[in-house]
């Protein structure tokens, strides 16, 4: 007689489960039309949003790329156009390079200098150049970053003349 109790309670509470179980619920697996056109849009709406987002990103950096550009003479806006430029710098003058700037020493004596103390590719040589360590004349050179490396004309250097490929700025 119990296990025939046991058997009906069990029928009772499955058939209640089953009438109150709404379809397209979390507890009934089963979805409708209209809930995954609404999970849909919310994912179209949160993509967007993102997308949004990364863009004013993008232009906010583009902008302050803009606003931190280098003067340079004759600066063209093609990449592919980059060529060296033959220069003369003053002694004592500070060169920092833009992010793979290229140049090579061709007259006078400089030694590469670095806030963070990283060294300078030396292309030619296939080794680094420490900073405070005099760059070897035409030796081609690469900056790999915008991170405040660049090169300080010595002072006793009268007539200094390198090739720069690439962004630079010049402190007295």
């Amino acid at each position: 007689m119990k296990s025939r109790t046991v058997i009906v309670t069990i029928i009772i509470v499955a058939a209640l489960a089953i009438a109150f179980a709404a379809p397209g619920s979390e507890g009934d697996p089963l979805v409708t039309v209209s809930f995954v056109e609404a999970k849909l849009s919310q994912l179209k709406n949160d993509l967007t949003d993102s997308v949004n987002g990364l863009s004013a990103r993008v232009d906010d950096l583009v902008n302050r790329q803009n606003d931190e550009a280098v003067d340079r003479p004759e600066q063209s806006d093609d990449v592919t156009t980059l060529r060296f430029e033959a220069l003369n710098f003053p002694a004592g003058s500070q060169i920092v390079l833009g992010a793979s700037s290229e140049f090579v020493v061709r007259r006078g004596t400089a030694t590469i200098v670095d806030p963070d103390k990283n060294n300078m590719p030396d292309l030619t040589a296939g080794v680094d150049v420490e900073v405070g360590e005099i760059v070897p004349l035409n030796h081609h050179m690469l900056c790999p970053r915008r991170d405040g490396r660049g090169l300080l004309v010595s002072d006793d250097s009268a007539d200094f003349w390198v090739l720069i490929k690439g962004d630079y700025i010049v402190i007295k």
